[in-house]
């Protein structure tokens, strides 16, 4: 799970899609396991893989909204912002906060998490830490795919049971 959610951030042989689609699969075969259901496992393999594909890339750095890629001089707005940034203005939250990167993130990784069941918790928990992990700590976008790759690998490992 590491080296896909990498190869997926990094863009290996420009297949990032084909990385994402990978990425979830594992994802819907424990879903099958829960559910004894098809239909299911292919409901939830489609939200965790376009909840993947969904971009983080203004947040995170986990220091709140920060576009670092804007060309044009626009705000951009990630996918998961156009339906969950308004619930947290609303809320009263300031995206520049640092704490609006955790929402987010979190909330990523509880609809990556979702075939999983209950176990979309901790990856709630699991995918925004390991950003914040590799980003303060290494200073690097490479080690939190790494370690958001090996969160889901764990989570997936405690669905099953292992």
């Amino acid at each position: 799970m590491s080296l896909i959610a990498r190869a997926a951030g990094d863009d290996w042989f420009e297949l990032k899609f084909v990385w994402g689609m990978l990425f979830a699969l594992p994802f819907a075969y424990v879903s099958y396991s829960i559910h004894n259901s098809y239909l299911m496992a292919i409901i939830l393999y489609v939200i965790c893989w376009r909840a993947y594909e969904a971009g983080h890339g203004t947040f995170y750095g986990m220091n709140g909204y920060h576009d670092h890629n804007s060309e044009t001089g626009k705000p951009r707005i990630q996918t998961l912002e156009k339906i969950f940034r308004p619930l947290y203005v609303w809320l009263g939250g300031d995206i520049m906060h640092p704490v609006y990167s955790w929402y987010m993130m979190g909330l990523k990784g509880f609809l990556i998490g979702l075939p999983l069941g209950w176990y979309a918790l901790a990856l709630a928990v699991l995918w925004p830490s390991a950003y914040w992990l590799g980003r303060r700590y290494e200073k690097s976008g490479a080690v939190a795919e790494y370690l958001s790759g090996m969160a889901a690998g764990t989570v997936i490992l405690m669905a099953i049971g292992v």
